[in-house]
Formats: structure tokens, sequence, C-alpha cells
């Protein structure tokens, strides 16, 4: 959870406390404003997507790698549109492998780092075809190492494999009557490679299994300070509870237990973004 004061506070999947990094305006300031995404490699180290008003100078990086206890080891990702640059860094997220995947929301195109910030690869590009994207806004990795990344202008989630071959999509169409799919606002993906989906206009989550058929559906309506088409940043935890916080705002979020039933909810005053541990 990341908070405006300029703390990211870790929590467990029980919401309690496990540590406090950062404080903006008091020494090192690794954290001038909230991250948009966290990541966790094997080693317990943290790398967070953070844009501020500082973006454009030169030698100025977005993408933060930081030791357990808070000490920053790296900084990586420059504003530009050469190799290793972002325009705008929506997603950091760590490979089983440990490289890290950073999905450009501007440029459309993920790129792979090495695990101190060397650029390895890139692929994607703006597009509506197979493996090319039209506002990207969220990436995750399956633990095989598969990658999702959510299109929300194509309305699709599509599948990578670990070195960026397209492989899939899922979406869903609308009434028979109508053209053209569903908008999707969130997206998932669990220890056992079952996706979760989060589409605006029935207001559901629908879990879809490896096989890619739908097993469960979760009703998810809106919350107190979200609008319907507020981002959510799903993720299930290895008891297979699944979390459902909006995306940027502080609000109560929901959490479902394996029965689909919404068993708890928190409520926070800052923004909330998911990293889920993988498997040892």
């Amino acid at each position: 959870m990341n908070a405006r004061q300029g703390v990211l506070r870790i929590l467990d999947s029980q919401g309690v406390l496990h540590t406090n990094l950062g404080d903006i305006g008091v020494g090192l300031r690794p954290f001038p404003t909230p991250p948009l995404s966290v990541s966790v490699d094997s080693c317990g180290n943290f790398f967070a997507a953070i844009i501020d008003h500082l973006v454009k100078q030169e030698g100025h990086r977005m993408i933060h790698k930081l030791a357990p206890e808070g000490a920053t080891l790296a900084t990586f990702g420059g504003y530009g549109v050469k190799p290793g640059e972002f325009l705008y860094p929506v997603v950091a997220a760590v490979a089983p492998d440990d490289s890290v995947l950073v999905l450009g929301a501007e440029t459309h195109l993920v790129q792979r780092f090495d695990n101190s910030g060397k650029c390895l690869s890139s692929f994607g590009g703006q597009g509506d075809g197979e493996g090319s994207f039209n506002k990207p806004r969220n990436l995750c990795v399956g633990h095989n190492g598969a990658i999702y990344i959510l299109d929300c202008g194509n309305r699709q989630v599509q599948r990578f494999s670990a070195d960026g071959r397209y492989e899939s999509r899922w979406a869903f169409r609308r009434a028979a009557d109508r053209i053209g799919m569903r908008v999707l606002n969130g997206f998932a993906v669990d220890q056992t490679g079952n996706l979760y989906l989060s589409e605006v206009t029935s207001g559901k989550i629908r879990m879809i299994t490896s096989h890619g058929m739908v097993a469960r559906s979760y009703r998810l309506g809106p919350l107190q300070g979200e609008t319907v088409n507020t981002l959510i940043d799903l993720g299930v935890d290895n008891a297979g509870v699944l979390n459902a916080p909006p995306v940027g705002v502080g609000a109560l979020y929901a959490m479902f237990d394996r029965s689909r039933r919404p068993f708890e909810t928190h409520e926070t005053y800052a923004p909330v973004v998911l990293d889920v541990p993988r498997r040892a």
C-alpha cells in the first residue's frame, strides 16, 4: 500500500503491517510520489515504478530497486523512447528468473531488464493486431513466466510466452445485438494459471481456468469513491483470497474467499498496489 505522505507500507495478506519504506520530505526521499506499481524479487528486493515532476530532467530515473530495509540499490529507466527509456511506465513486474518487465503506456512496449537494470529486450507496439496494444494498462507474470497484458483500448488480455511471443487472448463479446467487446478494467493470474477478468458492464469478475473455461464469477459493484470505469488492481494470494482494490485512490475495497463470498473489506486512505509472492 502506498501512502500519499510518501510512506510505502508493506502489509501481509491479513492487512498486518510488515514494514514502512520511504518518507517524503525526510532524508533521501526515495518516494517523491506514490509508486504506480511495486514488485518483489526472490531476494526480497522491491522494484517500484515512480513518476514525479522531475521526470524529464536529465539523469532522472523512474524505476527504483530497494533493499528489503528500504535502501536504494539501483535506479534505471530515463525519460525518452530509446531502448531502456519510457514516457510513462505504469507497471514494473518481476519475472520468475528475477528479470524485470516494465510496461510503457505511451510507447506501447514491454521492456525486459536484468535485475540490476540493464535493458535486454522488448516486444509489443501500437496497433490492434496480435501482439500489439492500444492503451495497455497492466501487466502480470504467471508462475511459469508467461506474461499477461491488459489492453484496455482493444478490450482484451493478451498472453505472451516468457520470451515475449504472442500466444493467445481473452475478451468478452457484447450482447448479440451489439457489435464489439465488453470493457475490461482489471485482471490477475493465480499460482495455478487461472485468469481473473473484471468486466465493467456486468460488474463481474470471472475466473477462467488454464483450459479456457469460465469456472466461477464474483459480483463486484461500485464501492464508495469509485466510478464504474475505475481500474481494479486484482490479486489472488496463496490461500485463494481474491483482493480487488481500485487503482490510484484510497477507498473501501472488497476481498472474496474461495466460495466467492465477499467476506471482508479494507478501508484505506491511500492508493493500494498489490504484489503476491510466488510459491517457493
